[in-house]
């Protein structure tokens, strides 16, 4: 068709006949996408030529031009390439150039507040802003998807997280406690010392000196929630794409922004589909969040309150006037998973992981997932076999290649 994302043309041999357009409907932004090669057989241009395909569609869309729904996609970039492309080499420019070319009314409907986030200080050029998120965004499930953690450890942390007065306070208070004082708590007394360190230790990268994204929380020290992720789901909701460059930041803090927005926006959506009436929307959305005063759970507490604010502020489009939008009336959106076997192999998630629930649930409620991976065995099989597209290039040996082929929804043996 011509309405679709364009992804490149038709290959005959080595040759690309231009005009024989390959297109993905929008909707497939809300299935899951598989991108499978070696390093250098093009994964990053495929993705460059997809992000500006979507840019052109949800501008289309906007001006009335195509009649479908606008798309978001959280890309993520760790060469920093989307930005700027080849415009230091004199060849085309990328993001910016396109972001460039729109009329200030386009800025504003298809780009604000950002398209380009970074692990950099004080970034300087319009529409991009420095990546930050808050401790009290993460929750014991996003730390379990990340590191490596024991069931000892993953009990503790789920135990500690949901004490009285703590959720989205659990890693401050965690820093600060005495392990030795821990057997005088009657909630966390039954777990070894040990335990309670080794959680500790699967928290340093949030230290001072190992992170460059993650602030501080700690009410009763005067550290208030700092985070940029209500504006984040905000712009996937809104129809944005968004870049991450994650060039300066660490691998545990890629995963844990991708695992952290994928988690949010699926709660998000599935509370979004089971109420009726704009009266129940709040609640249901804080027990998704795991703040509940009925429960006396804080869970994500300041998340919950900065969501709230940018739903009565018509920022977060979940209300139209006196009716609730359904799913099917918000964007297509995507998560891209950048070096995707770190995160979806079999030992990581099975202590359950929010991207083993999307691929399974995820396109009721139009979020879908993009994989990219140099290797194919190293993905979940569950996480594999939902997979809906698949652009599969040159891969590095017969076993991925086997893989692949299984994984086809066609018999591609012949090829």
């Amino acid at each position: 068709g011509k309405d679709g994302l364009h992804i490149g043309n038709l290959l005959a041999g080595e040759v690309p006949l231009e005009g024989v357009e390959i297109q993905l409907p929008a909707y497939a932004l809300s299935h899951h996408i598989g991108i499978f090669g070696r390093t250098g057989c093009g994964k990053s241009n495929t993705m460059m030529v997809f992000l500006k395909s979507i840019m052109d569609h949800n501008r289309l869309v906007a001006s009335g031009e195509r009649h479908d729904r606008r798309c978001s996609i959280l890309a993520i970039d760790p060469h920093d390439e989307f930005q700027t492309w080849h415009f230091k080499t004199g060849g085309k420019d990328g993001i910016r150039g396109i972001v460039n070319g729109y009329s200030e009314a386009q800025k504003t409907d298809l780009v604000a507040p950002f398209y380009y986030l970074t692990g950099r200080d004080n970034p300087t050029e319009p529409f991009t802003a420095k990546l930050r998120l808050s401790r009290a965004d993460i929750t014991p499930q996003d730390l379990a998807s990340v590191v490596e953690m024991t069931d000892q450890q993953v009990a503790f942390a789920n135990r500690y997280y949901t004490k009285e007065n703590m959720g989205d306070r659990w890693i401050g208070k965690l820093n600060d406690l005495n392990v030795e004082n821990a057997k005088d708590d009657p909630d966390i007394a039954d777990f070894h010392p040990g335990t309670i360190e080794g959680v500790k230790r699967r928290l340093s990268f949030i230290h001072a000196g190992n992170n460059r994204i993650f602030t501080s929380f700690d009410p009763d020290k005067g550290d208030t929630y700092d985070s940029m992720l209500p504006d984040l789901l905000v712009a996937m909701e809104s129809g944005r794409l968004v870049v991450v460059d994650t060039t300066l930041i660490s691998e545990i803090e890629q995963f844990m922004l991708t695992t952290i927005v994928a988690r949010v926006l699926f709660l998000l959506r599935k509370a979004l589909r089971s109420v009726s009436s704009p009266a129940n929307l709040e609640s249901e959305i804080r027990g998704a969040l795991g703040n509940d005063d009925a429960t006396g759970t804080t869970g994500m507490q300041s998340l919950a309150d900065a969501i709230w604010e940018r739903i009565e502020n018509g920022s977060l489009p979940y209300l139209d006037g006196d009716e609730i939008r359904t799913t099917d009336q918000l964007p297509y959106v995507n998560v891209v998973i950048e070096e995707a076997p770190s995160v979806l192999n079999p030992e990581r998630i099975r202590f359950g992981s929010v991207f083993r629930d999307i691929s399974r649930q995820g396109r009721k409620f139009g979020i879908g997932l993009t994989v990219i991976s140099q290797q194919v065995t190293a993905i979940d099989q569950g996480i594999l076999t939902q997979i809906n597209t698949e652009l599969t290039m040159a891969l590095g040996n017969e076993e991925e290649r086997r893989s692949a082929v299984r994984n086809a929804s066609a018999d591609l043996t012949g090829f």
